[in-house]
């Protein structure tokens, strides 16, 4: 996803890419393409990371 941030100093769109990084193969792949495509000065990638179940209080 790629997403317009306003207008940087020079008068172009800024652009802001970011990558669901979840440790598997598929999201792996994507990071590097966006990466060596765009650069990673803009490149964001989201990490969870969820330790043990998830308790939902009623169910």
């Amino acid at each position: 996803m790629s997403q317009q941030t306003g207008r940087g100093r020079r008068g172009f769109t800024v652009r802001r890419h970011v990558v669901q990084f979840s440790g598997g193969i598929g999201s792996f792949a994507v990071a590097v393409w966006v990466a060596r495509k765009y650069g990673t000065r803009n490149l964001t990638l989201l990490i969870a990371v969820i330790l043990g179940p998830i308790l939902v209080p009623g169910m």
